[in-house]
């Protein structure tokens, strides 16, 4: 696990953001409820996209901080 997310040449230090920590509990119940559907059905189709949605979210959420950070 990384610490920080970067030291300053002027020693300010950067703490890394936990980007996953916000998403843990609603990605750890779909993920759950995706591995007791039957698969083939419609309901595991719909369950797995907001799976796809969360990992999406997260994605996003560390592209967003880099680009802030960087600029």
């Amino acid at each position: 696990m990384i610490n920080r997310l970067a030291t300053l040449s002027t020693g300010e230090k950067i703490a890394n953001p936990k980007h996953g920590a916000k998403w843990q509990r609603r990605l750890a119940f779909y993920q759950k409820r995706l591995a007791r559907c039957q698969k083939g059905s419609k309901r595991r189709a719909h369950v797995k996209q907001h799976v796809a949605r969360l990992h999406e979210k997260i994605g996003n959420s560390r592209t967003d901080t880099l680009h802030k950070f960087s600029t």
